[in-house]
């Protein structure tokens, strides 16, 4: 996740490398000072099992503030921010886009279940444990794939996890590492990850999954400001765990 490789920047645990095909890497997604790149995005949305919420005459929800609507109390499951990288990644942005808690006291209103696990919360709505799943996009739709009733939403201002990598500072085996760097960041390296992701981060990689949404009609939410994700963990525990 970006905000780590951002902290070990700071911490000066990680050095610049410029890879060789680095002008291939969307800008926006790559330090500036060579420190880092991300190979993929993992998408947060929701999937809402279809079946039951129409045996209830409930709608899926569409947006953000739809999400917070008191008619989806306790229907609603998510992981915990403070156990989960995807969960981290949900509520940090929330926290952003909305500038503070108030939107998320609304949204802990209508959780049924915190998990430990990221991917949990779309298994529980595929099943109908629960209505609504928050997770990242893959797992959600592999699922709908494998044919359960569940309806994939990207909300406006979807959150992403950029997922990426460094060189360690300091690293014995220098040459070696920068090889690998290199292979993450090269077309062969992302055409296979994208079997397992929605996004990757070449401009001249085009997935070829046709159950793949258009990346270009979702509106990616970048981070106004950093975070320091301990803290953040540790302050959404105080707020909403027992």
């Amino acid at each position: 996740m970006e905000l780590y490789l951002i902290a070990l920047k700071d911490a000066g645990a990680i050095e610049p490398y410029r890879r060789k095909e680095i002008d291939k890497i969307g800008k926006e997604f790559k330090d500036p000072d060579d420190f880092y790149v991300n190979e993929d995005l993992a998408l947060m949305a929701w999937g809402g099992n279809t079946k039951i919420l129409n045996e209830k005459k409930l709608p899926v929800p569409k947006t953000w503030d739809d999400l917070a609507n008191p008619i989806y109390k306790g229907m609603i499951n998510v992981a915990s921010p403070a156990q989960s990288g995807t969960a981290l990644t949900i509520f940090t942005n929330l926290h952003d886009m909305y500038g503070g808690w108030d939107y998320i006291d609304k949204l802990h209103k209508n959780i049924f279940q915190y998990n430990s696990s990221g991917g949990v919360a779309g298994r529980q709505a595929a099943r109908g444990e629960c209505l609504i799943g928050m997770t990242y996009d893959f797992a959600l739709l592999l699922l709908k794939n494998e044919g359960f009733p569940l309806e994939v939403v990207y909300p406006p201002k979807t959150p992403y996890a950029a997922e990426g990598s460094a060189l360690v500072a300091g690293a014995k085996n220098q040459e070696e590492a920068k090889l690998f760097l290199d292979f993450l960041s090269s077309k062969e390296a992302m055409l296979a990850v994208g079997k397992e992701v929605t996004v990757v981060t070449r401009t001249d990689v085009t997935l070829p999954d046709a159950w793949k949404p258009q990346v270009s009609k979702i509106n990616l939410y970048k981070l106004k400001k950093g975070y320091d994700v301990t803290k953040f963990a540790d302050e959404w525990s105080k707020r909403y765990t027992k």
